[in-house]
């Protein structure tokens, strides 16, 4: 909600909201440190992906207002 891109698991209940590449980025486990790490350093090291996923997080969750909740 806040415009920043996101990195989620696929255990995590975010990961219903998140489609690979578009909202954030998932990685397969929690337990995948490699696979985080990796998926934090693609989101440090090209700042035209963190603005595109953070603005399509931000869109994404826009209609998940407290009264929808």
């Amino acid at each position: 909600a806040s415009g920043l891109p996101v990195v989620t698991t696929r255990t995590a209940g975010a990961s219903e909201h998140i489609a690979e590449g578009v909202e954030g980025l998932v990685v397969e486990s929690s337990s995948d440190e490699a696979g985080l790490a990796a998926a934090l350093e693609r989101l440090a090291l090209d700042p035209e992906l963190r603005a595109r996923v953070g603005a399509a997080a931000r869109a994404r969750i826009e209609g998940f207002t407290w009264d929808e909740v």
